[in-house]
């Protein structure tokens, strides 16, 4: 049912277009969706989508052109494995456990260069000021990803998950409730 579908993305396209990524204020839910919790007396809203108690606007501030070629086109895991095809057996050696990794690889251990020298191979190429827009979230999904390959997937989101700020407000949330 393609017109489905598309009608699917247009409003999420719309949505976007009108802020709601970014501001609460632009979210648009009709009165007529209210009603209250027989509990706790709560309001919630019917209509089929879910609006989180607690809003954390989309960070961009590290999108730059050159980061979002990178994730465009697969870069960044495509240089991942390559690297790791070459260092694994080195890497295993030196760092037996997730624990042991995340302590002693810091962000100006990962293999920064070697993914710009991969990604101009592709001519991508950063224009001034990329670097230092994306630089410092590109290195933590380097070392995300490595985490990943060597210790498992879960390993990727205890490297990512402390520089997202929808993680970062869940902890301060749950942090509050205990």
């Amino acid at each position: 049912v393609m017109g489905e579908q598309e009608t699917y993305y247009r409003k999420i396209l719309e949505r976007y277009e009108r802020g709601e990524s970014f501001n609460q204020d632009s979210v648009q839910i009709p009165d007529s969706l209210a009603f209250r919790t027989l509990k706790n007396n709560r309001v919630v809203y019917g209509g089929g989508g879910i609006m989180p108690d607690f809003f954390v606007p989309a960070d961009t501030s590290y999108y730059s052109g050159y980061f979002v070629q990178l994730a465009r086109r697969g870069i960044v895991n495509a240089y991942v494995n390559d690297y790791l095809d070459r260092e694994r057996e080195r890497m295993v050696r030196q760092y037996q456990t997730f624990e042991a990794f995340d302590r002693q690889v810091t962000l100006a251990d990962v293999p920064f260069e070697g993914l710009t020298a991969y990604a101009a191979t592709f001519g991508i190429i950063p224009e001034e000021g990329d670097l230092d827009v994306s630089e410092k979230h590109i290195r933590t999904q380097i070392k995300a990803l490595i985490a990943s390959r060597l210790f498992g997937t879960g390993c990727f989101y205890r490297v990512i998950n402390p520089v997202l700020p929808e993680f970062r407000k869940a902890l301060e949330v749950m942090n509050g409730l205990l």
